[in-house]
């Protein structure tokens, strides 16, 4: 599946630089592609009171969960507007108490409120794509934005917060979180330019509001441009070989749009992808593969929404930014808040990687060239070939195995697949709560309880597509997990995906790769489930954003291993269990073109890099940059790391850049850490403990690294994300 199913990220909140709002909305974010029709406006409404506002109660039930069957979009601007009077009156009366010690915790709980408020409501924009959501979420973004800078430009507030730090000396973060809380509260005041003087900080606070507004509008032209397009057919010639659940998805597009017959193409993922991946017809895949890239312009075909200039604009006042806050360029800045490092590290994982891959990718370049002579096809493989070829390859190896596996994989079976294995790994069980307000009819909710018996938190499932929401698939944390005084406040995640809904008279049933999407997802969800610290902003998913997707990747590679496959794969007619034959094949799908895979992430990685090592006073060429990191790795022409940027979205549209480097620096954490499984025992109790235990439940009060060091017994290495794939 492409990338973009999981992993790309999309209209998120504004990236607020300080720990007093950190807002870890989201792990794997969506794609920025609405569905083709909007629902219909909901009448027009007047801004309701204050005293009718759901988003002002405590919540619903003794566990206060969120009122989400009452929650409309007109509530969050005046709730935002209550709870920032709120915080900042609490801010200022701590103030007025000229106390050293507690500062930290104080913006800890005087921005709860803020944080908990916008956690909630960019969950729910991510579910709810239309232009009046769109217009809430822009101004619901500026009024936290303005609040984010009043806070980072506070003197008085920074200058405690550092009289604090410099207080601690060498006091540890362990066995109290405290002194981590205030490190890392100073931590990102410094790194929100705290220590600036008058004028650096009025410029930075202009920089960060101009990088707003053209991340903003990057993102609106690559969802108008998404949605406007359409490629409708009448030829049934044309629907040739592709899935019958696509056919139908097809149709139901053309419907949509006004069309009594024939099919509609559209750009969302869930249409466009099966397609590249299917259809033999060669003039078609380019049409739609080429429109996929030039949506908004691209870097060069001068469409009425052209995104390039954006780019080069962006890429400038980025490289301001970093000098502005001590760094050489925006990539170190970058790397500053990374448990990676360096980029000397980052450079030697790269080479090594590329060293490793290139044998690899180049025959298997041979073996797509030799099947696309089959077809009569003399000139050299183009981009728009990548997924077709792929997936004959793989027809070829293993004969319709995506075919045959997606009868063993129903929704539900999948589901209770990955309940089972987090059952076997930490006796969980999970309690169906129809009982619990939901945002719609076919969203399922779960109570997530321990061996003991005790409450862990609340899961929340939206993973069939509808119109509406945002295509992808990703997790938001609505409410991270923390410990008070004499209870634990249960944390509440959200678990959303695409899948194409069922068809007549079947189930919804899934491909291998979106099977993997189900427990990368409920990955995410166990590391806000299991969060179990003192600190909103130090819990769950509030790491690094390096060491974020470490989890979901970690769990992902449970999903396709045979002695997992035998406790949910059954087929959804006849109940038999996947056959041995077939799962192991499945578990060997990894190394399918690894090296073609591998080739153009890395190429998305060193173009990322050349980007962002520009300094403030360079002349910036985005399509110069890319051309001489594509030359220099010498990239076959059928890959393009375009694939991966998803038209620049992951770069310029995202709450930040370097998400590829991220996602890989991960990937590398996840695979050495499922070694260990490997070795002790897939369904290991033991391991599973110490990985909750030393990481799952740590969230960011204590480096991430150590946490990983001490599950691991060792400093990461890269030997078996190159095993994996058969690079060694």
């Amino acid at each position: 599946m492409p990338t973009q199913a999981r992993s790309v990220t999309a209209p998120l909140p504004i990236a607020l630089l300080i720990s007093l709002l950190a807002v870890m909305l989201t792990a794997c974010g969506p794609s920025s592609e609405p569905e083709s029709v909007e629902p219909p406006p909901a009448p027009e409404t007047r801004e309701p009171s204050l005293a009718l506002n759901p988003l002002l109660d405590e919540g619903v039930g003794p566990d206060r969960i969120p009122a989400f069957h009452q929650i409309q979009r007109e509530h969050f601007l005046p709730a935002l507007d209550q709870v920032i009077e709120d915080s900042n009156g609490a801010i200022e009366e701590w103030l007025e108490q000229e106390q050293v010690d507690g500062t930290a915790e104080a913006i800890e709980q005087a921005s709860a409120p803020v944080s908990r408020l916008a956690a909630l409501f960019y969950a729910l924009r991510q579910l709810n794509n239309s232009p009046e959501w769109q217009e809430v979420a822009v101004d619901f973004s500026t009024r936290l934005q303005a609040h984010a800078d009043a806070m980072r430009t506070h003197s008085g507030l920074a200058e405690r917060v550092e009289r604090e730090y410099r207080g601690l000396a060498d006091t540890p973060d362990e066995p109290d979180s405290y002194p981590r809380l205030v490190r890392e509260t100073w931590r990102n005041l410094q790194r929100a330019g705290a220590e600036l003087n008058d004028a650096d900080q009025q410029r930075l606070g202009e920089v960060n509001r101009e990088l707003t507004e053209l991340a903003a509008g990057f993102e609106d032209n690559l969802v108008r441009e998404t949605q406007r397009f359409e490629h409708h057919v009448t030829d049934p010639e044309l629907l040739r070989d592709l899935p019958e659940n696509l056919v139908g998805q097809l149709q139901r597009n053309a419907r949509d749009r006004g069309h009594l017959e024939g099919w509609s193409f559209t750009l969302h993922s869930h249409s466009l992808f099966p397609v590249l991946r299917h259809s033999p017809d060669r003039e078609l895949r380019k049409t739609l593969y080429q429109a996929w890239q030039r949506r908004a312009g691209g870097l060069r075909y001068g469409q009425s929404r052209d995104n390039g200039e954006i780019m080069r604009r962006m890429l400038n006042l980025r490289a301001e930014r970093a000098q502005l806050l001590g760094h050489e360029h925006h990539l170190a800045l970058e790397l500053a808040d990374s448990t990676l490092g360096d980029g000397e590290r980052l450079e030697a994982i790269l080479d090594t990687m590329e060293t490793a891959v290139r044998p690899a990718a180049d025959r298997e370049l041979d073996q797509i060239m030799a099947v696309m002579r089959e077809d009569d096809i003399a000139d050299d493989p183009q981009p728009w070939d990548w997924w077709y070829y792929q997936q004959q390859l793989m027809e070829r190896e293993h004969d319709g195995l995506d075919d045959q596996a997606r009868e063993y994989f129903s929704l539900a079976s999948v589901r209770d697949g990955v309940f089972g294995l987090a059952n076997r790994l930490w006796g969980l069980s999970f309690q169906p709560r129809t009982d619990l307000p939901r945002w719609h009819s076919a969203v399922e909710a779960f109570e997530v309880i321990d061996d003991r018996g005790d409450s862990l938190g609340i899961v929340y499932l939206d993973l069939v597509h509808r119109p509406g929401k945002f295509g992808g698939a990703w997790t938001s944390a609505v409410r991270q997990g923390i410990r008070q005084e004499n209870r634990r406040e249960l944390p509440v995640a959200v678990n959303v995906a695409n899948f194409a809904p069922a068809v007549a008279g079947q189930p919804v049933l899934l491909s291998p790769d979106e099977v993997q999407t189900v427990f990368h997802e409920f990955g995410h969800a166990l590391h806000v489930i299991f969060s179990d610290t003192r600190y909103r902003s130090l819990a769950g998913t509030n790491v690094p954003p390096d060491f974020v997707e470490f989890p979901a990747l970690l769990l992902e590679r449970w999903a396709l291993e045979p002695e997992v496959l035998r406790l949910f794969a059954f087929h959804h007619q006849t109940g038999s269990l996947i056959g041995d034959g077939l799962s192991h094949a499945l578990k060997d799908r990894r190394a399918f073109l690894a090296g073609l895979e591998a080739l153009q992430q890395l190429a998305s990685i060193r173009i990322d890099m050349a980007w962002h090592r520009v300094g403030v006073d360079d002349e910036i060429d985005p399509g110069a940059l890319e051309g001489e990191a594509i030359d220099e790795m010498d990239l076959p022409g059928l890959l393009s790391p375009r694939h991966r940027f998803n038209g620049y979205e992951r770069v310029f549209a995202a709450r930040s850049s370097s998400q590829d480097y991220r996602l890989l620096w991960s990937d590398v954490l996840a695979a050495d850490a499922f070694e260990r499984f490997r070795s002790g025992g897939l369904l290991s109790r033991e391991l599973a403990a110490l990985l909750r235990d030393e990481v799952l439940s740590r969230g960011n009060e204590r480096e991430p690294m150590e946490s990983f060091e001490a599950f691991r017994g060792r400093e990461p290495e890269v030997g078996a994300w190159l095993e994996e794939r058969g690079f060694r």
